[in-house]
């Protein structure tokens, strides 16, 4: 997503707990556009973080028109664990990077939005999986679901003020989590890992998971100009798998 914005021209600030991440993706992008984003460490836990973000932010480039709420996380097993298997900690970090973190950064973007004028526009990640309860993910559900609820709340609140609030829904997305998932399964399950990819994507409607650059084309639709009268919606970008 990150790339696709630089790519259509936006000034990115790109942040993350982990500097080793932030400088690799900065590298990435930079490689493939000619154009480095800027980095800010960031653990979006912690309320006090968000703030400063948005205020680097401001300070580094005079104002803040888009904010991406993309940072989350899934279950740390990679397999998933069951419901009654779940830990105290699994729940707590689950909803407090991927709800609470979309809820600082928002509340402060909406702050800044209001007070440099002419409006903005708030982008969240949800997910299928906050449309559609999944077993063994019941924490990652529980949160996106919240975050699809957040974001309807939000546009709402923000509308008067010309801030958009949209979600993007992904569905199966071939990331590097994924791939390291798919090789760990295929090799409980004694099978190819492409054979595992095939039967991943076999429920898919249109037939094929996403790409990165899937998502990242719709985060620049919603944050340009063409959907300047979109608010409230929570898109889902996997090929027909899940019902809107």
């Amino acid at each position: 997503m990150a790339r696709s914005l630089v790519e259509a021209g936006a000034d990115v600030v790109l942040a993350s707990r982990t500097l080793a991440q932030l400088e690799d993706t900065a590298a990435f992008i930079e490689r493939d556009t000619g154009r480095r984003p800027h980095i800010i460490p960031t653990d979006i836990q912690k309320s006090s973080e968000c703030d400063a973000l948005i205020d680097q932010t401001v300070e580094k480039f005079g104002r803040l028109d888009i904010m991406m709420n993309n940072a989350g996380i899934g279950d740390r097993r990679g397999a998933g664990a069951r419901l009654w298997e779940l830990t105290d900690e699994d729940w707590h970090d689950t909803i407090e990077v991927n709800l609470y973190g979309t809820f600082y950064c928002s509340r402060k973007a909406a702050s800044q939005f209001i007070a440099q004028g002419g409006g903005g526009k708030i982008i969240n990640t949800a997910s299928i999986a906050g449309k559609q309860g999944y077993e063994p993910l019941a924490h990652y559900s529980a949160s996106k679901f919240a975050v699809v609820a957040l974001t309807q709340a939000a546009a709402r609140a923000f509308g008067g003020n010309r801030i958009n609030v949209n979600a993007i829904c992904p569905g199966v997305t071939f990331t590097a989590i994924l791939e390291d998932l798919l090789e760990t399964r295929s090799k409980e399950q004694g099978i190819t890992v492409e054979d595992m990819r095939t039967r991943i994507e076999k429920p898919i409607p249109i037939g094929r998971g996403n790409t990165p650059a899937d998502i990242g084309a719709m985060a620049v639709f919603l944050a340009g100009p063409g959907a300047r009268n979109i608010t409230g919606q929570c898109y889902n970008v996997d090929g027909g798998l899940v019902p809107s």
